[in-house]
Parts: C-alpha cells; sequence; structure tokens
C-alpha cells in the first residue's frame, strides 16, 4: 500500500492553504506598505494622495453576464474578460460560465451520487448545443482546435472508473484546457454560423486567453473549499444508517506578470494551479481505514504580442495545461493508477493590413498526453498464508498496466478580408495534419482462480503467479501489445460575401472541407439575411446552414487491439508435492468488437433559424427572439452485430462483427428568449429557453464481451439490454431539458469597491432511466430492472462576492467569496440511493486577489 492514511497530505493541503494566503496577504503588504507609510507621514493638513476620493456618482454599469453578436450573426453570445472574471465559479471551470447562455444544455447538475472521484474532478463541465452530443462541438482555444478525436471512456458518459483493463479514464471532449484567471474572453456560436467555421455538428466555443497589459503588473491569487464549506444532502427515500460525511479539499492559485519590455513588446507569463483531495475509506475486508488520492491541473502560459512596422503585428504564445489524477481502490492494494491528460499549445500569428485589406496568418500545434500508468500485473489471491491483508475468500493485488495515447495537431491558416463590390469579400483556408497515436506497450495479465494449498510448489522461480507453500494461479487472461497510430491530413477553404443593399443585409458564404480518414469531399452553404423591420427598430435575421463534422477514430482504435487471450493449467500431484509448471494452455480466445470496414459518409446537420433583435420599450435595455430548427443525418452509429461461428482451441465458439453505418438520424427544435439591460451601477441578463430533441444515434459503438459495462445486462421495457445502451440513452436525456431559464444579475457599490455577481437557473422536470431497486428472474437469473425515472423541476442559486479592502495607485488586495447553490437545495429524486445517499447542497469558496 502507497500510504495507510493520507490525513498527512489534507494537513499539508490545509498547511499549504494557510500558507499561500499568509504569503500573499505579505506580498500585498509589502506592495502596498510604501503609499500606507506615505499617508501616515503626510502632514495632517494636507490631503494624503494614497486616500481615493469617493465619487459614488461616477460609478460605472457592473457588465452583463454576456452580450449578443451582431444581427447578421444572431447565434453568436460574448463572454468579456471583466464577465468571466466576475460570474467565474470557485473551481475556475470556463464552461460552467456557458450555464447563462440559451443554447447550451448541461448534464444533470449537482443531483448525481457524491463519488470520492466526482470530488476531485477538475475537468471542464460537458454540454450541448444545440442538441447536439458533447463530441459533435468545435473547441478552440486562440484559434488552436482542442478536441479530442478519441472516444470518451466509456460511450455516451465521462468516466470515472480508472480501474479499466484497456481504456483511460476521464477523456474529456476538451484535449486541453485552462482556468479562468487567464482566459481574456469566451465566444459561443449556437446557429447560423458563419462559414469561416466547420467540423462540427453541434455549436462552437472559442476560448481567447488574455493580452499582456501595457503596464508593468503583477496578479495574484488563492482560493480554497472543502467539506468544511459544503452542506451535505441526503438522497429523498434513503432509509439506512448514514455512513460518515464525504471529505475533500480544493485549493486554487494563480501569479501572473504583466511586462512591457518596450513601447512595441509586451510580455504575459502566468501560471495557475488547481488541487483537489478527496479521502477513501478502504474496505473492512482489506484493514479499513482513511486514505487520499490527489488531483491536480496546472496551466502554464507565455505570450508575447510584437508590434511591427507597416501596421503589422506578431503574436507568440505557448500554453502548458497538464492534468493528473491519482487512485487508489479501496478494495484493493498496490493498485495506484496514474491517470495524465491535458497537453501543450504553440502559436504564432501574424497580422497586417494591405492597402483595404486585413490578412492574418497562423501557424499552430497542439499536443495532448491522454496515458495511464498503473501496474502491469493484476492478482485475485486467496486468504490464507501469505495473504494476511484482506479478509474475503479472495483478494486484489495491482493493476491492468500502462496504457499511452496522444494526439498531436499541426495546422497553418489564412485569412484575407476587403471590400469589394459595395459589401465585405471574407477568404480564408486551413490545413491540419493530426497524428494520434493509442496503445499498451507491454502485454497486461490478469491472473485468477488460485486456491490456497500448503502443498503447493513452483517449478519456475520466475513463476510470479505461484507462492510456494502458500497458492498458485490457475487461469489469467492476456491483454496484448497493440501500437495503434493514424494520421489525417484536413484541409478546408471557405469564401463568404456580406453586404447590405437597401436596409437588408446578406452574408452568403460556402465551405469547402476534405478528410483523408473518411475520404469524403464536403460543400456546406452558409445564407443570413437580416433587415430592419417597421416596428420599433426591431430587427429580423433568417439563416439557412449546413454544418458538417469530423472523424470518430473509435471504430479504427477498436479494431486495431487485438483480442484477449485466456490460458489455464492444472497441478500434478507429486509425492505429496502440488507442482506447478508454466505450461499454461490456451482455452480462449477473446474477439473483441471487431469492425466491418465500412465506406461512411461524414455527418452533417441542416438548419433554418429566425432571430428578432431590438430594443425594449419603456424598460429599457435589448433583447433577443430565436428559434432554431436542426435535421442531423449520416451520423455514424453501429449496426446490430452480426454472429458469427468460428473454431476456438478445438471448439465452436461465436462472436459478434459490427459495422459502423450512417444510419443515425436526430433532430432538434428550439426556441429561445433573451434580455440584457445595465442601469446605474446594475446589470441584468435573463434567458429562457424551450426545446425538443430526438435521436435514434445513442449507440456509437458496441463493447467488446469483455467489458464489464458491456456485458452486463439489465431489463428495460421488458427486454434484456446492455447497460451500455441504459448510458447512451441517458447521454441524450441528460442533456435535453425541455425547458430551463436563467437570470443573471451584477452590481458595484461602495465607489467599486464592492462587487455581487448571482445567477437563478431554473430547470423544469425530465427524465432519465435509472436503476429503480427491483429486481425480475429471467431463466434462473436475477437482472436489475431499470426504467424511465422523473425528476422534478429544480432551482439553483449561485453568488459571488468581491470587496476591495485595500485600493491605491494600481495597488489592490481583494477579498472574494463564491457560493455554489446559495439556498441548498438538490432536484428531487423518486428513487432514493442504496449505497451513497449524500448529495452536494451549497458549496463556499473563499478567497482572496491581489495586484500591484
Amino acid at each position: 500500500m502507497r500510504h495507510p492514511l493520507s490525513n498527512k497530505r489534507g494537513n499539508r493541503m490545509r498547511h499549504s492553504f494557510r500558507q499561500i494566503t499568509l504569503t500573499s496577504s505579505a506580498i500585498a503588504a509589502a506592495l502596498l506598505y510604501p503609499a500606507i507609510a506615505s499617508a501616515q507621514t503626510a502632514p495632517a493638513t494636507q490631503q494624503p494622495a494614497s486616500v481615493p476620493t469617493v465619487v459614488v456618482e461616477g460609478e460605472a454599469p457592473a457588465v452583463p453576464a454576456y452580450r449578443f453578436g451582431t444581427a447578421i450573426d444572431s447565434g453568436t453570445s460574448i463572454l468579456s474578460e471583466e464577465a468571466v472574471r466576475t460570474n467565474a465559479p470557485g473551481s475556475g471551470d470556463a464552461i460552467d460560465l456557458l450555464r447563462r447562455l440559451a443554447g447550451t444544455q448541461f448534464a444533470i447538475e449537482r443531483d448525481t451520487r457524491v463519488t470520492e472521484e466526482s470530488l476531485r474532478d477538475l475537468r471542464p463541465e460537458m454540454i450541448s448545443i444545440s442538441g447536439g452530443r458533447p463530441t459533435d462541438n468545435m473547441f478552440t482555444l486562440d484559434g488552436i482546435g482542442t478536441n479530442t478525436l478519441f472516444e470518451l471512456t466509456t460511450p455516451g458518459t465521462r468516466s470515472t472508473l480508472p480501474a479499466h483493463f484497456e481504456d483511460v479514464a476521464g477523456v474529456s471532449a476538451q484535449s486541453i484546457f485552462i482556468d479562468t484567471n487567464l482566459i481574456g474572453g469566451i465566444t459561443v456560436r449556437d446557429s447560423n454560423i458563419s462559414a469561416e467555421y466547420g467540423k462540427f455538428t453541434g455549436g462552437v466555443v472559442e476560448i481567447v486567453t488574455r493580452d499582456p497589459g501595457r503596464r508593468y503588473s503583477v496578479q495574484g491569487s488563492v482560493g480554497y473549499s472543502g467539506s468544511e464549506l459544503t452542506s451535505w444532502k441526503t438522497a429523498p427515500g434513503f432509509t439506512g444508517t448514514l455512513p460518515e460525511e464525504p471529505d475533500y479539499r480544493k485549493l486554487r492559485w494563480s501569479l501572473s506578470a504583466d511586462l512591457p519590455i518596450t513601447e512595441t513588446i509586451s510580455v504575459l507569463a502566468a501560471y495557475n494551479r488547481s488541487e483537489a483531495e478527496s479521502t477513501y475509506t478502504r474496505s473492512a475486508t482489506y484493514g479499513g481505514g482513511k486514505y487520499g488520492s490527489l488531483t491536480f491541473s496546472e496551466n502554464y502560459l507565455l505570450k508575447t504580442l510584437v508590434e511591427l512596422p507597416n501596421e503589422m503585428r506578431l503574436t507568440a504564445q505557448v500554453t502548458h495545461a497538464p492534468y493528473r489524477s491519482d487512485y487508489e481502490g479501496g478494495s484493493g492494494i498496490n493498485n495506484l493508477i496514474v491517470t495524465h491528460s491535458g497537453g501543450t499549445t504553440g502559436k504564432i500569428s501574424l497580422e497586417g493590413v494591405r492597402g483595404v485589406a486585413d490578412w492574418r496568418l497562423e501557424l499552430n500545434h497542439a499536443w495532448s498526453d491522454m496515458d495511464r500508468d498503473a501496474p502491469r500485473y493484476n492478482f485475485s489471491r486467496p486468504t490464507g498464508g501469505i495473504v494476511n491483508w484482506c479478509a474475503s475468500s479472495t483478494c486484489t493485488e495491482g493493476g491492468f498496466g500502462d496504457i499511452n495515447q496522444s494526439q498531436r495537431d499541426t495546422s497553418f491558416l489564412g485569412r484575407w478580408t476587403q471590400p469589394f463590390g459595395g459589401g465585405d469579400l471574407n477568404l480564408g483556408f486551413d490545413y491540419n495534419r493530426t497524428e494520434a497515436q493509442k496503445e499498451r506497450p507491454e502485454e497486461g495479465r490478469a491472473y485468477q482462480r488460485g486456491a490456497y494449498d500448503t502443498r503447493t510448489v513452483c517449478a519456475s522461480p520466475t513463476d510470479i503467479a505461484c507462492v510456494a507453500g502458500d497458492h498458485a494461479s490457475l487461469r489469467y487472461i492476456s491483454y496484448g501489445v497493440f501500437d495503434f497510430n493514424v494520421g489525417i491530413d484536413a484541409f478546408s477553404a471557405f469564401g463568404e460575401y456580406t453586404r447590405e443593399i437597401n436596409g437588408v443585409t446578406f452574408r452568403a458564404g460556402l465551405r469547402y472541407d476534405y478528410e483523408s480518414f473518411l475520404g469524403n469531399h464536403t460543400l456546406s452553404p452558409r445564407l443570413s439575411v437580416s433587415g430592419e423591420l417597421p416596428w420599433f427598430g426591431i430587427t429580423a435575421t433568417g439563416g439557412l446552414n449546413r454544418y458538417y463534422g469530423r472523424s470518430f477514430l473509435s471504430y479504427a482504435v477498436r479494431q486495431a487491439r487485438p483480442g484477449n487471450l485466456t490460458y489455464e493449467r492444472t497441478g500434478v500431484l507429486t509425492g505429496g508435492q502440488l507442482v506447478f509448471s508454466e505450461n499454461w494452455n490456451l482455452t480462449a480466445i477473446g474477439t473483441p468488437a471487431n469492425y466491418a470496414d465500412a465506406d461512411l459518409d461524414t455527418p452533417y446537420s441542416d438548419e433554418a433559424t429566425l432571430a428578432l433583435t431590438g430594443p425594449a420599450p419603456f424598460v429599457g435595455g435589448e433583447w433577443r427572439l430565436k428559434g432554431v430548427i436542426r435535421e442531423s443525418r449520416d451520423l455514424i452509429v453501429s449496426n446490430p452485430g452480426q454472429v458469427t461461428t468460428y473454431d476456438d482451441v478445438n471448439r465452436a465458439r461465436t462472436y459478434t462483427i459490427y459495422s459502423p453505418s450512417n444510419e443515425g438520424e436526430s433532430s432538434y427544435k428550439g426556441g429561445s428568449f433573451e434580455y440584457i439591460r445595465t442601469f446605474g451601477r446594475h446589470s441584468l441578463t435573463f434567458s429562457t429557453a424551450f426545446s425538443e430533441t430526438k435521436s435514434n444515434a445513442n449507440r456509437e459503438y458496441d463493447i467488446d464481451d469483455f467489458e464489464d459495462i458491456g456485458s452486463t445486462q439489465v431489463v428495460y421495457n421488458g427486454q434484456l439490454v446492455s447497460l451500455i445502451d441504459i448510458a447512451q440513452q441517458n447521454d441524450r436525456l441528460d442533456f435535453a431539458s425541455p425547458f430551463v431559464g436563467n437570470l443573471s444579475w451584477s452590481s458595484r457599490w461602495v465607489d467599486d469597491r464592492l462587487s455581487l455577481s448571482g445567477g437563478l437557473r431554473y430547470r423544469g422536470s425530465f427524465e432519465r432511466v435509472e436503476d429503480t431497486g427491483v429486481n425480475q428472474r429471467i431463466n434462473n437469473v436475477n437482472y436489475d430492472v431499470y426504467d424511465v425515472v422523473g425528476y422534478k423541476p429544480s432551482v439553483d442559486v449561485d453568488l459571488n462576492a468581491s470587496f476591495d479592502v485595500i485600493r491605491d495607485n494600481g495597488r489592490q488586495a481583494t477579498l472574494e467569496a463564491r457560493v455554489a447553490n446559495l439556498f441548498d437545495t438538490v432536484p428531487n429524486k423518486s428513487v432514493s440511493f442504496s449505497t451513497n445517499p449524500y448529495q452536494i447542497g451549497r458549496v463556499v469558496w473563499l478567497g482572496m486577489r491581489f495586484r500591484y
């Protein structure tokens, strides 16, 4: 065991929090000391220069949670740097800010079972945009694509099962993600999207890092939350004995420096770290006790801006964002699994003006790492003899070996915009080279079926599955070496023309895409028309657009993996000794989901949208009313398997060949209303959305029979189905609430020293497929019964507050409190949790920020 009790680590985290807080306070005090000392030594008749003059009438209004795009971009919403900083959650997850937008849907919020893995999960939320799946969106960081082309660990879910025999847990839809402290703005496009953007059938999320400041500045922050700042709620209907409340800690801190080197060169250097630890309780059969596992996410950013002659600008930057999560199962020993993700991006951009034209060239590179480190062998050992660390009949030790998984993207793009024929012409091209790899570098084994026997003799001293005088394993499953590599070349070009004629603006575009993996050439027409109506300053915008998706490597990866092999042996009783040799006999050949080759088309989505925008009479502000219809076709799904018989070690066996097809379809209908107003020192943002999503594209691929979730069957609608079907069906239901509403409010007080922002989110009733707690016996086997479970409407309120305790001549120290689920509520649920009854209620983050 790595460490029987990790409270020491917890104490280190608490100590680190105190140390960082004290250090930050000391730095802030040191930075501000000259001004304070000056004020103290100034003559009594002189007004100290460090004391600000309070002018309440001059207070600026708080920024709204987001702004609308232009009328022609009716599906665009823009979050400014200040809006990101003001409304950011304590976790620093940028995607969480998109809850306020009408076109986005999140999975079930704060109502799932609390697990040690979920409490220390620092990855961003997954979202659906305009009815698409979480993997259908396009994510960019400073213009660099950050989508993973690998499947999520468990289809339809974001798996938190690190101890999987062949997959890496925690693969997120975004391969690289950064903290809100480094963000300069977010733009979300959910409909009526320009031809400049492609490779999505959901939406586009553009995140940009902030630029270096034009004056010397050092900024830092620290924040903390944990179980002592969390309210734990008990799931309705739970009647058992309450276990001990969960225990976790989260610490987040940052430090950045803005460095204007010359009048034309400025540099930003920044570091951000978030870490989380949850305390596990080891199973009583393994001795009990507490121990902890740690997760951390880091962001390094180095960004340089150079103003060149002839109105040119050079941007060079590197972002390094590693993510690591440790895991030790409570029912086993020597089973530490370290999961890696995140990666590095680099960018060189040159932009300028040539005559009346604006142009830009960029060279980008992104590398992401999705590996795991784990013990190579897994043992099921019998109790007795040397196995004195476990009280069960069989005891687990070890893991399932290392898995290496990486993705490298290199791209070169160009943009050209100029006036033409009374309008604006926008042209561009993109070339992208993607190289993806997944491998098992060494054979892994799972040893099973050993029995304690003092007569055991090992014929070979190198037999790791035999312990003399104790036991020997009689069976093992071999997980073979594989190395999958694929290179994908993608090229795209687009042209778009925008012109106003008699008060009506037309934007017509055409996008061409080619990708070598699917080998398809696609054309995406885009058309948007907007014009002002003769009533109340209202502008109407209509759009007809087609969007094409991108490659999905799941099938190719799975077909490259070898089948698992099963070997067995028996001992030979000789002279009162039970001798075991390493003469293993092959008894079964496992055949994974072998997908037949298929000539697949590229998935696409056709969209019709209509939007109205205008000023709000009498009350002020602006509003947007929008309707979106999406019909998605040629979605890649798995056809029903074709059973084939083969000879497996001199006996007939069957396996199933699955073939991917373009039989998947989905439809989305959504309507939304949004309102934004700033007044006095306040801002108000309101959005509400009705939507309906229908799809038969839940089943992207099947799992081979050796995977637990694929082989476990349950009863649903009177039939036996795989748990994977349930998971994939819930993927759609989780992101398809028929009605959601959001209200965001921000304000500034006390000469802008006090900032308050709150968000209210209403989620209407929705359904999921879940375990009912009932069992049904079929053919002498008991199966869990699953059925549609209804959730009642819920209201969730968040509140952020910050106060500048010191503010003088650019020096600033700010105290912060960020509260999630302010009123301590969770959605009601009609089924109780049988083992872990806890749900998360109110969560408080406390912190401070300083600037010099």
